[in-house]
């Protein structure tokens, strides 16, 4: 039969009028009018990157830092790479001088966003709750509390890290295994094993917190009130009996002089130098004379006093004397441990 066609209209290859569609097509130019109409009714910016845009909301918002927080130093709170660049590029020292600064100042940092702005906003709930305050108990900062809050730190890292780092410095036996050998053990390469237990050891500090830099202080002033270096027997000797941890002392020994090198650590292991400079070397020669005028046998901390009466040492810090000690053994000098809180210099 044959299809009739009114005058003047045109008719689709379908045979329907061109001004009529299916009922896909008039779906499809439904859902289409009601897309339109939605971004018409928000508005042609898309919301999502208004969200992130400095020019938004984040524009007249400004960072407000609680009291208790104010006096925080950035370098003593575990923060990611980017944040830390950001407060960086903003000039921040303390938490305070994020006071009043603006949020959309801090979006336009380089490698900076959204999800740093999150992270930075936790940190100072964090600190706000009193989270990185220091510990209200003292004895917390004692070295006992050092050693068990190295303890605890390490659950935090990756297994993989933690390996690493128990297997360096001889966490589990008396030997210490190279970047070689840990990189066999893990098909990595020397390089990258030295990556992975620097990023522990950083990790680990930060960790602990602003009391860090107060742990490290007792430390410091016990090693130079008593004049003795800190030894993995010393280590031993803060902790009850039987040892109560699964690692052993020189590991917590040697992760101390890892994490704070200005630390007078002691692990046995060390080497002694090949040559000397002059001062050292007159050092070691005058503790030498004090201890063979005692009979062969003087505490570290008497040779000390008597070291340092002499013009040419006054003024000598104590850790400036224990390192002179350090590579001694060449001039024929040893320390004892039988008491590690008082060691005493001995003729070998």
């Amino acid at each position: 039969m044959q299809n009739r066609m009114q005058p003047g209209k045109k008719t689709s290859n379908s045979g329907q009028p061109a001004g009529r569609q299916g009922p896909a097509g008039s779906k499809k130019s439904n859902k289409l009018l009601c897309i339109n109409n939605l971004r018409k009714s928000r508005g042609k910016t898309n919301p999502r990157r208004a969200a992130v845009s400095p020019q938004s909301e984040a524009g007249t918002r400004r960072f407000s830092v609680a009291p208790i927080a104010a006096e925080l130093n950035p370098d003593d709170i575990l923060l990611s790479a980017r944040l830390r660049g950001a407060l960086s590029q903003l000039g921040v020292r303390k938490l305070g001088d994020l006071n009043g600064v603006k949020v959309s100042d801090f979006l336009k940092c380089r490698n900076c966003g959204k999800r740093s702005l999150r992270e930075l906003e936790t940190v100072l709930r964090r600190a706000a709750a009193g989270e990185y305050s220091l510990p209200q108990d003292p004895s917390a900062l004692e070295p006992s509390g050092t050693i068990r809050a190295l303890d605890a730190s390490l659950s935090s890292l990756a297994p993989r890290d933690r390996d690493c780092l128990i297997k360096r410095f001889g966490g589990l036996s008396e030997e210490t295994f190279t970047l070689d050998r840990i990189g066999r053990r893990y098909r990595l390469t020397r390089e990258r094993v030295r990556q992975i237990i620097n990023g522990s050891l950083r990790q680990v500090r930060l960790l602990l917190g602003p009391a860090g830099r107060l742990r490290v202080q007792r430390l410091l002033e016990l090693c130079r009130t008593q004049v003795l270096p800190l030894t993995p027997e010393l280590v031993a000797r803060w902790l009850p009996r039987p040892w109560p941890l699964s690692l052993r002392p020189a590991f917590y020994a040697r992760l101390l002089a890892a994490i704070w090198p200005e630390l007078p650590v002691w692990t046995g292991g060390e080497l002694s130098a090949p040559w000397m400079d002059p001062r050292k070397e007159a050092l070691v020669q005058e503790v030498r004379a004090a201890v063979e005028a005692a009979g062969g046998r003087l505490a570290c901390k008497d040779a000390y006093s008597r070291v340092t009466t002499h013009p040419k040492f006054m003024g000598l810090a104590p850790e400036e004397f224990l390192a002179g000690l350090k590579d001694a053994s060449y001039a024929g000098l040893k320390l004892n441990l039988e008491n590690p809180e008082m060691p005493q210099l001995v003729l070998a």
